[in-house]
């Protein structure tokens, strides 16, 4: 797609994204605007970038969401660059670039949430059989079982671990930063920062993954940089998260497990919590979700085997003995 250039029209889409971005970075988490600006480099500009405010028509926006699609651009993709371009226009009319939204005039793109895959019990067991090798198979195993999220788990300290208690207190994650690498920020919400308990087996395997770790900051010597994380790199410094999933994926073809992402082992503790009747409730807090309801949104299939439970109880219970019909 190329619509020409700006000409005498002035201010183009290009410059406008830029300062409009700029103002942002006061608002937003440094994350989001990297995210922002990914999507609006990759997406927005190639086709867009040198056309002025001005000229800017809906139907110019309904082929940029039509051509997106036909190039393999998933319908979250499609989504975003609506509302990204539906937000700066709205500014431009505030800053009186503009007098209209074309991005009003156009339907915002459908999404259908995708489904995810997971484990079931027997995989799990597989997957974890099949981590015993690995440097990352005490991360997998919290993963597994305390349905943490990625930045979570690279973010974890020692300092974190309460030894008395069992439990693991959450309250920041790892994520990368435009021109930056890795910082440390708080959740996102309120819900995001929490004590998680873990059990006899997950602490077993922390205790054995610190003592492996000892041996590899008295190996690394002056090397080692110490930022008291659990799931440092051999040297000390935050992990990337891409080695996590290499290794992640690579012992799945190993396993000859289902092709699952990452993300997918939170999906597959908060479903078996759930199928295995945990209060939807218990299951929230232990994973950090803001609402219940976002919780029975995701997971609601997953709660039938309680559903029919409870529908047997409230029988057994009310039911005479010698009922006749």
């Amino acid at each position: 797609m190329d619509y020409g250039t700006a000409g005498n029209f002035g201010l183009t889409l290009n410059k406008y994204l830029a300062d409009w971005l700029s103002g942002k970075e006061l608002t937003l988490r440094a994350r989001t605007v990297f995210s922002y600006r990914r999507v609006i480099q990759r997406h927005i500009l190639p086709a867009l970038g040198q056309m002025s405010l001005l000229e800017l028509r809906p139907t110019y926006l309904r082929e940029l969401y039509v051509s997106k699609h036909k190039e393999g651009c998933g319908a979250r993709t499609v989504q975003i660059i609506h509302t990204l371009l539906h937000a700066a226009l709205k500014q431009a009319i505030f800053d009186g670039y503009i007098l209209r939204n074309p991005a009003d005039m156009v339907e915002r793109p459908r999404y259908v949430p995708q489904e995810f895959q997971i484990f079931n019990e027997g995989m799990a067991q597989i997957f974890l059989v099949a981590t015993s090798d690995s440097p990352f198979k005490a991360l997998y195993y919290l993963a597994l079982t305390t349905g943490l999220r990625e930045g979570e788990l690279l973010d974890l300290k020692w300092s974190d671990l309460d030894y008395k208690e069992k439990t693991l207190f959450v309250q920041r994650q790892l994520q990368p930063v435009e021109h930056q690498g890795y910082q440390f920020l708080p959740p996102k919400t309120k819900a995001g920062k929490r004590k998680v308990s873990l059990g006899p087996v997950a602490f077993s395997y922390l205790e054995r993954h610190q003592q492996k770790q000892a041996e590899i900051r008295q190996g690394a010597g002056d090397k080692w940089r110490e930022h008291d994380l659990i799931f440092p790199t051999t040297l000390g410094t935050p992990l990337d998260c891409g080695r996590v999933i290499r290794e992640f994926k690579r012992i799945l073809r190993v396993a000859n497990l289902p092709n699952l992402r990452f993300h997918d082992l939170r999906h597959t503790s908060i479903s078996l919590l759930l199928e295995h009747g945990i209060p939807v409730t218990t299951v929230q807090r232990r994973v950090g979700h803001s609402k219940a309801s976002i919780t029975t949104d995701t997971y609601g299939h997953m709660i039938v085997p309680t559903q029919i439970y409870a529908a047997g109880t409230i029988e057994a219970l009310v039911t005479p003995q010698n009922p006749s019909h």
